[in-house]
């Protein structure tokens, strides 16, 4: 087993020395490749720069523009937006009446609904409400000979007995 670990550790050393050559290389060749771009990034530099310049120049003057005509469009804005909020504003003083009406109306119409089904206007129909002890009668068969019973009229109430 000492043998086979020295062995291992032998191959492993001779790996390892490889991989450090091949890193030296690696790293002098991007040193040089390196050192290439720098000089091309500085000329890119300057180029740039002079370009930048130009552009910015260009765009200074076209947001001037730009701005000039922003100001036109907010103007405009703004006064169609207080137009809206003075129609808004008349709408919301005549909201309040015209739902106070909607919902008087409502009220008209359920009153006029409660005022035909309403006992009274049953009886005005020709109806009556028999009463025994004063609860509503609904079965004859419930009566007893003897007992006294109230019907009541659209126009007053009668009294009678049982036979």
């Amino acid at each position: 087993p000492t043998a086979l670990a020295n062995f291992f550790l032998q191959q492993w050393n001779d790996q390892w020395s490889s991989v450090l050559s091949i890193q030296q290389q690696i790293l002098r060749r991007a040193k040089g490749l390196l050192d290439g771009q720098r000089k091309e990034l500085d000329y890119l530099l300057r180029s740039l720069s002079t370009l930048c310049f130009g552009l910015l120049h260009r765009q200074r003057s076209a947001l001037l523009a730009h701005d000039q005509m922003l100001k036109n469009v907010a103007h405009n804005c703004i006064a169609h937006a207080r137009e809206d909020l003075r129609r808004q504003k008349e709408q919301l003083n005549t909201l309040p009446m015209r739902i106070v009406q909607d919902r008087r109306k409502d009220l008209d119409a359920l009153a006029k609904i409660v005022d035909a089904y309403s006992p009274q206007r049953t009886l005005e129909r020709g109806y009556s409400i028999t009463r025994l002890a004063g609860k509503a009668v609904f079965d004859p068969a419930s009566l007893a000979k003897g007992e006294e019973i109230t019907t009541t009229l659209a126009k007053g109430v009668v009294k009678s007995v049982v036979k």
